[in-house]
């Protein structure tokens, strides 16, 4: 399983810099010692992320923003008329900005929300004591989380741990573990069918909604579209792709 075999030299690899002009080298310093720092800034931001991310996740869970916000700013049906979940997390996202705003604060980006709370989320499927994780190490699970995957996180996790082979794992060995994972369990075919279910996910809630608002306005006209809609499927759904 594990594929510890060192990356091929490029032929660049074996190549000394030569040393460059005085004034280009001063300019050069600080570009890199710029590059450092940021790096630095993202390795102490990644460090404490985890920990953000279960409180982050356990002011989600609490029903006070909901309250609040629905009060503050009662949730209204979108441009198309479709009802607004009032603990949805983009609301979360603008109760937690105007909070900040109130307190002359900086809110947190939305996709760091959105990240943090995905984070806890992957987290809770990794195996007991597998708490020494940086957000960014286990992003890429992330993948499995939205497919419906995750149970298997920690069979990705693990073989993880034996890529490394005794060294951290980092974001790129795990994302090197759940390719192994999806050639080994999925197959080309079968990551192509996840991400096509990932992606009607986003679209069943859309058409509920709409069915319900259509419902209500013409009942008669609903019966019409579901009339419609069998139909259209028996002409082109792909049943080899439809499981019993």
């Amino acid at each position: 399983m594990s594929d510890n075999k060192a990356a091929p030299i490029k032929p660049w690899e074996l190549i000394d810099p030569k040393p460059l002009p005085e004034d280009l080298q001063s300019l050069l310093d600080g570009v890199e010692g710029f590059a450092a720092l940021i790096d630095e800034g993202v390795s102490k931001q990644d460090a404490v992320a985890m920990d953000q991310a279960r409180k982050l996740s356990a002011i989600y869970a609490h029903p006070f923003w909901v309250d609040e916000w629905t009060e503050a700013r009662p949730p209204k049906p979108n441009a198309v008329g479709r009802p607004v979940e009032p603990n949805s997390r983009n609301r979360f996202t603008q109760w937690l900005t105007w909070r900040a705003d109130k307190s002359h604060r900086k809110a947190l980006a939305s996709r760091h929300i959105y990240q943090l709370l995905k984070a806890k989320d992957v987290a809770d499927y990794l195996r007991p004591g597998a708490n020494n994780y940086t957000e960014k190490t286990i992003r890429p699970l992330a993948w499995m989380l939205t497919r419906d995957y995750g149970d298997r996180i920690p069979e990705v996790e693990k073989m993880a741990r034996e890529i490394a082979a005794g060294s951290p794992v980092t974001d790129k060995v795990m994302s090197k573990a759940l390719s192994e994972w999806k050639k080994k369990h999925l197959g080309t075919a079968g990551v192509t069918r996840a991400n096509k279910v990932a992606k009607s996910k986003n679209f069943r809630p859309t058409c509920e909604a709409d069915f319900k608002e259509l419902l209500r306005l013409d009942p008669a006209d609903a019966m019409s579209f579901l009339e419609w809609a069998a139909d259209y499927y028996v002409d082109h759904a792909d049943k080899s792709q439809v499981s019993a």
